[in-house]
């Protein structure tokens, strides 16, 4: 392969404040040369510009002349080590330097921001809780590296330097993050670091393999139980009565869409609130006997029945002889653009403010119904931090409880109920809210040595 050779050059006219800019010239044996602009530029120029051009000496007798070199320098090196690492992402490709300067002029060497907008724009296209998550990520490493962060400038060593900062340096609130919350953070750059990538023209596999972020060894996690309520604590918390000061959404309500969720197979907060009644199948006497609805997180396809439980939780807000395409629950406005998305697809397809109002609508309600259900913790002894989400946590190990002595229940269908898209993510999920009960197994081991 021919040798690619670098030097420093400054160019033939100044700009029309008298400065020019210092270039990288890129030469290769039987190819014509390129050049490549970098950042600094120098008034005068001409006066302190060293015609032998000695390395770390192209600027004299200048009052900064240090700091002027040693700009150069970073930017010969910065410069040198992108074409590097194009040449070993693509080693059985020649890159000529008219090849190489026009990367460098399609954007190649923007600030790293920059291209973070334009992933982001990508990723409005997503459910809109995605986007709020990688937005908020992308503003915490702006916040910590600066706005003139460079592309060129996420190596391993900086990748490291800023879990180190997360890691150790606490929040407005005093608390330090958790190692979870630290690798939550770092998997979501990661995922925007190689949709960079792809978008300055390397192939996704490509990106997998160049990525810095790839290189950092995850912070160890300390594992806690996720909460969940027994049926007899279920029934127990729904016979008590809760004082509290009033609150838009009492903790009696809060504590029957939690139930609600909890006999629907564990459906999530967003999904209960846009319930509608077009979803559901009516037997003879009207009454809802089955559902069927398509989740906002996924788009997965969930069919269930109600049972009584269910049944007589929804007679609360039941209405007949309204609308089908009406929201069963009262909770979200009905006016609201966002109430004509009835399929999953035509979510995807709404404008971007009209995903965000209805994100920003559930993410309130869930608020409130989490106050209130703080304030049963309270009176009660539960045993866990309640929140809505806990029912979905506390169907799941119910489920898993009958699956141990009901063999015609398997975790396929666990995973059918709770909507997973593949069992393993089923198994991680019991994982979490779960021990394994090794009782039946260690009965079986010593009744059959007894024998």
């Amino acid at each position: 392969m021919p040798r690619l050779t670098f030097n420093i050059e400054l160019s033939s006219k100044p700009d029309k404040k008298g400065r020019s800019s210092v270039m990288v010239r890129l030469h290769m044996m039987g190819q014509k040369p390129a050049r490549v602009l970098t950042s600094v530029k120098i008034l005068d120029a001409h006066k302190y510009w060293n015609p032998n051009k000695d390395w770390e000496k192209w600027i004299i007798k200048h009052p900064d002349q240090e700091s002027l070199n040693k700009k150069i320098k970073n930017e010969y090196l910065r410069i040198q080590d992108q074409v590097e690492k194009w040449q070993e992402a693509k080693p059985n490709t020649v890159f000529s330097p008219s090849i190489l300067a026009e990367r460098f002029r399609s954007g190649l060497s923007e600030r790293y921001f920059d291209w973070i907008n334009k992933v982001l724009i990508d990723v409005k296209e997503q459910a809109y809780g995605t986007y709020a998550g990688k937005l908020c990520a992308a503003k915490a490493l702006r916040q910590w590296a600066g706005e003139d962060l460079l592309l060129q400038s996420i190596t391993t060593d900086f990748v490291q330097r800023y879990q180190d900062y997360l890691r150790t340096t606490p929040m407005v609130n005093g608390a330090r993050r958790k190692g979870a919350t630290v690798n939550s953070y770092l998997h979501i750059l990661n995922v925007l670091h190689k949709a960079v990538l792809v978008k300055t023209g390397l192939s996704p596999k490509e990106s997998n393999i160049l990525s810095p972020w790839d290189d950092i060894i995850p912070i160890k996690e300390i594992k806690t139980q996720k909460g969940k309520l027994s049926e007899a604590t279920i029934e127990r918390v729904a016979a008590m009565k809760i004082t509290t000061k009033r609150r838009k959404v009492t903790p009696e309500t809060a504590f029957q869409v939690w139930m609600l969720s909890h006999f629907l197979a564990g459906a999530r907060f967003s999904d209960i609130m846009q319930l509608r009644y077009c979803q559901f199948e009516l037997d003879t006497n009207g009454q809802p006997i089955h559902l069927r609805y398509e989740m906002l997180k996924t788009g997965n396809r969930i069919s269930i029945p109600i049972f009584d439980e269910a049944r007589e939780l929804l007679k609360r807000w039941w209405r007949k002889d309204t609308k089908p395409s009406e929201y069963v629950l009262p909770f979200l406005k009905s006016k609201q653009p966002y109430n004509k998305l009835l399929t999953h697809e035509q979510y995807q397809l709404a404008p971007f403010e009209v995903r965000k109002k209805l994100y920003n609508d559930i993410t309130h309600q869930n608020k409130l119904f989490n106050t209130s259900l703080k304030d049963i913790e309270k009176q009660t002894d539960v045993g866990i931090k309640l929140r809505m989400h806990n029912s979905r946590h506390s169907f799941a190990a119910m489920a898993k409880r009958i699956m141990r002595e009901d063999k015609s229940l398997t975790i396929f269908d666990i995973q059918m109920m709770l909507g997973h898209s593949s069992y393993k993510t089923t198994e991680e999920y019991y994982r979490e809210i779960d021990d394994e009960d090794t009782t039946s197994a260690m009965n079986a081991i010593f009744n059959r040595k007894k024998g």
